[in-house]
């Protein structure tokens, strides 16, 4: 009981007093602080997806996909689709969207599936409500 407590506390304190560039520096340092894994290593994220379909005899190719609590970008849906999901639905009812964020993951993934950023982001729809 008393380490939820401490759990809750600690995530409380993250949600309120520090910001998501403080929380991405000491996140490596205080785990209860880390941000959020999509802001920095969306494969690892779609690698279990991706998983997850094979065991179940279905392949993310072609699949129109829902992504419900994206996070603040939408790295995760781009992963997606430059693995050729033919469209990707991210929706975020309560994490604030981060642009300058979100631009340089849809850069990085563009660069390693060597595919058009543009083309990858216009599989992606972002729902906010």
């Amino acid at each position: 009981m008393l380490s939820l407590v401490e759990y809750v506390s600690l995530r409380l304190i993250r949600k309120f007093f520090f910001t998501e560039r403080l929380l991405t520096t000491i996140g490596s340092w205080v785990p209860y602080y880390r941000t959020n894994y999509n802001q920095f290593n969306p494969d690892a994220i779609v690698d279990k997806y991706e998983q997850k379909c094979r065991s179940n005899g279905c392949e993310l190719q072609g699949r129109v996909v829902l992504e419900l609590g994206v996070g603040a970008t939408n790295s995760t849906c781009y992963e997606l689709s430059a693995r050729k999901c033919e469209a990707v639905y991210a929706f975020e009812p309560y994490a604030h969207f981060h642009d300058v964020t979100d631009r340089k993951l849809l850069a990085s993934i563009s660069r390693i599936h060597a595919e058009d950023g543009k083309v990858i982001a216009n599989r992606v729809h972002r729902i906010n409500d």
